[in-house]
């Protein structure tokens, strides 16, 4: 009789505190690559990432080598978000974690002290999803150095404005605001944003788009509007993003467009028109961009297309021609 192998899996080997102020009690584990924590007054998983290379911090007037930290907040119990679970910080809670480089916070509304990661020079990515957040956080954002990127998604934010992120660093790269019933953008208000290079806001409910909310962003080279219901584009929209490589407006409610609307875009490599009730073909909106060719319908790209489909279609065909080659040839020698 042949024995069934056994296989033991020792994952928790200690528990320790990973703060100072003993705010997070954490599991040391061999198998995972994370540690898991529990705040000391919530139910929240807090799991914490290291990478396994030490990189050089300038730290408390020092260099020191850290091995960066990403921190990612859950609730606990059901992986569908139905109310997010609260957890309530100081402004001790994370100061003594060095080299905290991003946080993912999902189901997790934050309490008390508002900026719990302000000593945070090292923070590069904020990410938040299903906070049922009603405007922009701000306050949570405020006073981080280094970030680089924040993402909101499935939010209640119905409106932006200047005022909504005067706190935030003006060297932010990407913004992310996707599904968040988003309607109004008031004028200017990422132009505090020079660096900027990527903005989402796909999924939303913006109706019009107008010169103005676009002020500024002069090195923007991604810009997403798809998933809205934008039904009109204003002469000029886009004058102020000269440098955008990639547009996509896609799945909206346009039926009309200025003639020469993307005129401006001189480095433009990727639109997306398709899913909108365009009553022209998208072909009369492209003067004086001879470059972009139709790569499928309602989508338009920089190259040469038609040696890209060949190539594509030779790949498949040699994808699909290999198994029944291979079957014939076996066929006509063993018959």
């Amino acid at each position: 009789m042949k024995g069934f192998p056994f296989t033991f899996v020792l994952i928790f080997i200690s528990t320790y505190s990973l703060t100072g102020s003993n705010f997070l009690s954490c599991n040391e584990t061999l198998t995972l690559n994370y540690e898991e924590c529990k705040p000391a007054n919530s139910s929240v998983l807090v799991k914490v990432h290291r990478n396994t290379q030490k990189v050089k911090y300038f730290i408390e007037d020092k260099v020191k080598l850290v091995r960066p930290t990403h921190l990612e907040f859950y609730p606990t119990g059901s992986l569908i978000c139905t109310t997010p679970e609260t957890i309530t910080v100081t402004n001790t809670s994370f100061s003594d974690l060095q080299g905290v480089k991003s946080v993912h916070i999902e189901c997790v509304q934050f309490r008390g002290f508002p900026t719990p990661f302000k000593n945070q020079n090292h923070l590069e990515t904020l990410s938040f999803l299903y906070n049922e957040f009603t405007k922009f956080p701000q306050e949570f954002c405020a006073d981080i150095p280094s970030i680089k990127s924040i993402t909101l998604g499935y939010q209640q934010i119905t409106n932006l404005s200047r005022a909504s992120f005067f706190s935030i660093t003006t060297h932010l790269q990407s913004l992310q605001l996707q599904h968040s019933h988003l309607k109004t953008i008031e004028p200017e208000t990422f132009s505090r944003f020079r660096y900027l290079k990527t903005l989402e806001l796909n999924g939303n409910e913006l109706e019009i788009l107008r010169p103005d909310m676009f002020d500024g962003l002069s090195v923007l080279e991604t810009l997403n509007l798809g998933e809205n219901i934008i039904s009109t584009i204003k002469p000029g929209t886009f004058a102020s993003t000269t440098s955008l490589r990639g547009l996509f407006l896609h799945s909206n409610r346009l039926e009309d467009m200025p003639k020469r609307i993307f005129c401006d875009l001189l480095d433009l490599e990727d639109l997306h028109l398709h899913r909108n009730p365009l009553k022209s073909n998208p072909s009369v909106f492209l003067t004086g961009r001879d470059n972009l060719t139709e790569y499928s319908r309602g989508i338009y790209k920089v190259g040469n297309i038609k040696k890209q489909e060949e190539s594509f279609f030779s790949t498949l065909l040699s994808y699909t021609a290999l198994p029944w080659l291979l079957n014939n040839l076996f066929n006509d020698n063993f018959n």
